[in-house]
This record gives structure tokens, sequence and C-alpha cells, in this order.
């Protein structure tokens, strides 16, 4: 989206819509129309468009600040973000979706937060609802929970609620659960600039946009406090005044039910509960071709049109993979019915995956903004913990900024690929190799100068990658050398194919298998090749 491009979009209820921003930890916008509109060669098969975005009515915005603090207040709210927030992930169990992140009070606190938004309604009007839960605290804290052009006025005799006059209703803003909360409000005369995305011509553009007038912070405060705990901010467009002080009394108080910050990582069911498959369909025969090549045709069904982007077996056999739609499929075969597979749908809402591994027998995505970690907690069968990894490396939004892996090195840390194309300077580690540990710590680059990085893989511990458009090398321990080089054409249509190996032109993943590895060729005017090679032997190759 324009406004965030790391943007969790949430269905709040019909027609009501959330948009989170995973790099400050805000609600950036919540809107009442239709869903969000994605664009991209994915999607629309548009490729000159790319930032998602919808129509219907803003409910509220705010503009990229970071909304908590802890200690000494913020100077700038818009500027001063503290040194290592982290957003850990999103829970869907039980059909909630549940944002999670922690926030460094020092060097060595932090505090977990998990927000749950959604939506109630009251006479027909949807009221906002995010819910918190705060682990302990030894200091006091501030939530920004909005920053809206208008003036404050006070709503009835509560304490608990306030408002905001805006230029055509008013904001209704209450909170409920913890009695000790407190509101600081403040109106004041603003005048600041922001950033915001833009596309033009198929590229990236920032764009500034200017704020000034009145603007009204609702700031909650939250005392210090040694156990979890729990409340709602509530928030509501009013007609008038009028409507606001008629819905207040309904809103609150009311009961806050009592902060379970374990539930969405319990252990998972001794047994799947969804055993009905998605699709189930019957595969065509393996075709068998020379002895060093095996080709299976997988037949899928309709809905699995979208692009394979990445894939990788589980312990059990089964075939994971993702698409660039977004959605990681699990496929399986019964022992008992050979030929006869069951295509399931394990997770999606992903952001265009450029690559699936398999580590420990648990899944791993890597989107083009993060590296995400798939569970299943509930033992249902499908995704409902999306825990990220890492999203250190910068993201714009742009259509061109994909992310290959991972990969893990000799030292069990993970590898990403980044494009380097459709991305601003400012942006860190555009074309680079980023390495990190399996829990997201001691990020680095690790080597750079890619521009669109096609496949990635590991042989005896060594990471080799693929380059689409650009130079290619072997990775290891932070020097680069070609590991050899062959070419050949194998047109069906007159049109030549080069593979290389791993340098050049080479398109598609690179795989170890043993005393080998593998590089995978994939194009739309040419048959599929795999060519095998030895390490350290620039030059003998074979297909």
């Amino acid at each position: 989206m324009s406004v965030a491009a790391r943007s969790v979009v949430i269905p709040l209820g019909t027609n009501v819509h959330l948009g989170f921003d995973t790099e400050t930890l805000r609600t950036h916008t919540v809107w009442r129309g239709d869903a969000l509109s994605l664009h991209g060669t994915p999607y629309d098969g548009v490729a000159g468009r790319f930032l998602a975005d919808f129509t219907g009515d803003f409910l509220f915005t705010n503009p990229p600040l970071f909304p908590w603090a802890g200690g000494k207040p913020a100077k700038n709210i818009l500027t001063d973000f503290p040194s290592k927030p982290r957003f850990l992930g999103i829970s869907t169990r039980g059909g909630v979706t549940t944002l999670m992140y922690e926030l460094p009070l020092d060097a060595e606190e932090v505090v977990r937060v998990h927000e749950t938004p959604s939506v109630q309604w009251v006479d027909g009007v949807p009221v906002v609802v995010r819910r918190f839960e705060l682990s302990a605290s030894y200091m006091d804290l501030e939530f920004t929970a909005h920053m809206e052009a208008g003036r404050m006025t006070p709503i009835g005799q509560s304490p608990a609620a306030m408002g905001i006059l805006r230029e055509k209703d008013v904001l209704l803003v209450a909170f409920r659960g913890r009695p000790l909360l407190g509101w600081k409000p403040a109106t004041s005369q603003v005048d600041y600039v922001f950033e915001m995305h833009r596309e033009k011509n198929g590229e990236s553009e920032v764009v500034s946009r200017h704020n000034t007038g009145d603007e009204t912070h609702a700031v909650v405060h939250i005392p210090s406090h040694r156990g979890e705990i729990s409340f709602e901010v509530l928030t509501v467009v009013c007609a008038d005044k009028a409507e606001a002080e008629r819905l207040l009394p309904k809103l609150v108080p009311a009961k806050v039910a009592s902060p379970e910050l374990m539930r969405v990582s319990e252990p998972p069911a001794s047994k799947p509960t969804n055993e009905i498959p998605a699709f189930v369909l019957t595969n065509t025969p393996a075709i068998v071709g020379d002895t060093s090549v095996r080709i299976e045709t997988l037949a899928t069904p309709t809905a699995l049109s979208s692009a394979v982007t990445g894939l990788d077996f589980l312990p059990n056999g089964d075939l994971a993979f993702c698409t660039a739609l977004g959605e990681v499929f699990i496929r399986s075969e019964s022992p008992d019915a050979p030929g006869v597979a069951t295509y399931r749908r394990f997770a999606r809402g992903l952001m265009e995956p450029a690559g699936l591994r398999v580590y420990s027998g648990e899944i791993f995505v890597a989107q083009k903004c993060e590296l995400t970690h798939l569970r299943d907690t509930d033992g249902d069968g499908e995704a409902d913990s999306f825990e990220c990894v890492s999203q250190a490396w910068g993201f714009n939004g742009n259509a061109r900024q994909f992310a290959v892996g991972p990969v893990a090195d000799k030292e069990g840390k993970f590898h990403v690929l980044l494009d380097g194309r459709g991305s601003r300077w400012e942006i860190p580690f555009r074309s680079w190799d980023v390495r990190f540990s399996r829990a997201g710590k001691d990020f680095e680059g690790w080597a750079s100068g890619f521009q669109t990085p096609g496949g990635v893989g590991a042989f005896g511990g060594e990471v080799f990658a693929t380059d689409n458009a650009g130079p290619s090398a072997w990775l290891s321990g932070g020097a680069a050398r070609a590991a050899g080089t062959v070419q050949g054409t194998e047109g069906n249509d007159g049109t030549s194919g080069v593979v290389s190996g791993p340098s050049g032109e080479a398109r598609g993943g690179v795989c170890g298998c043993p005393g080998e590895l593998g590089l995978v060729r994939r194009t739309d005017h040419c048959r599929g090749w795999r060519w095998r090679f030895a390490p350290g032997e620039p030059g003998k190759s074979k297909r």
C-alpha cells in the first residue's frame, strides 16, 4: 500500500478492513468498502502496477508514527523510533487474527504485546476494537491510538472517552479494561512532512505529503504493572457529537477478558482434525528419461494455475509448494492408492513468495518483505502461526523486489537473496545475499552484486546461487568463485536456450544431490533441463 509497504490487511467484518504496518507497529488505515485490490502480474496480469489499493470510505488513518513509548516520552514520535522493536508475526488460531510484537524497554527488558483487532456493531454503526495484551512492564508506557486532523472535544462525563472534531464528523475514541488507564490527549498546530510510495512508469517513486493545521493526539497512559494486563481501544465514526454521546454508554464500561498471551502458542493437537482434503485428483503417469533424469508430471487442480515459486519435501514424503499468488499447498499420496494425490491448502495471504524450504520438518517461506516460519499449532492441518523470522533487509513494495530462499549454510544460518531492481538506493541490502540465525538475530549482508537472483541452494554447507540477469557466483566464506559454465540449445519453437551454471542466464533453482550440484533452468521457450557438475571443476559439466 502507498502508506506502508509492509502492510498486513485484516478483514474485520463485512466491508470493514484494517491495515497494519509491521515496521512501525501501527494501524495505518481502517476503511469501509471493498476488500484490498491487488495489482501485478500474478493477480491481474498487468506488469506495470504493483501497489495495492481499495475503493471505499476511510474510517481513520494514522501517519507513519511509532505509537509506543516507554520511560521518557519521545520528542518526536514521527522520527524517534526505539532501536530494536520487533514484529514477531501473526496468529490466526481459532479464526482470530492476532498481531504479535515486542517493545524494548532497555538493553535487556522487553514487553511482549498481542494486538487483536475486530469490529462490533452498535445500532448499525461499526465500532473498531483493538484489544491489547501486554506482559509485565517495570515502567509506564504510552500508546498513541490516533493522530487525527481536528480538535479535541469532551464526550459525556466518562474519563475513558474523548472525541476529535474532524471536518465532516466526530471520531469517538474510548478505552475499557484496566481501570488505571488514562488519556493524555492534546491538540496542537502541526507542520511536518512524511513520505508515501507511488508508482511512476512501472517503477517506485517516493512523494512527500505536508500536514499542517490542528492535529489531535489521543494517547493512552499505561502504568507499570507486574503481571499481564489486557485492555481495549474503541474507535467509532459518528455523524456529530450528539451521536457520540448517545453511543458512548453502550461502549463503556464493559468487561474485558483476561489476558492469555500463551493462547497462540499451545502445543499442537495429537491428530489433525481437518481430514477432508481440498482437492483430490489422479496424477498422469510418470515419464522416465535417461538414467540421469526422471521427469514426473503432476496433475494439479485448476485452482493451482498460478506459477509455483518454491517447493520442498516434508519428512513424510509429502510435497509442500508455494505459488506466486501467496498460497502454500501440501500434496500427499496415500500408500493404499498410488497415483491419487490430495492437495491441501496450508496457508494463504502471503506476499508473492519466491522460495520455500523445509527444515526440521517445518516450512519456511521467503516473502518479498520477510522470511516467514509457518506452523500449525492446533493440529487442524492449516497454518495458524506466521512467525516473522526476519524483515530486516528493507522493502518499499516494488513489484521487482523478490526475495529468494532460504537455504542454510554450514553454520546453520539462513541465507535469502534479494533482487536489485525496482528499489531506491536508500533501501538497505538491495542486490545482497543476507544471512541471519534461525531466530532472526545476527543479521548481516553476506555477498553483494546480484541483479535478479533466480535460485539458491546449499551443497556441503556452501551456498550456490544463480542470477537471471547478471553475474552470479559460488558463495563461500564471503568470497565469490565461479563454479563452472556450460551452454546448449534445446529450443522447441526455434528459440535458443542457454543454460549456465551457475553464472549467466540460469533461471530456476539450485539443488544439491550426493556428490554433485544440480541446476534447473525454467524458461517459457525451452524445455526444462537439469545440469550437473562437480564443484570446483569449471567446465566439467554434464546433462
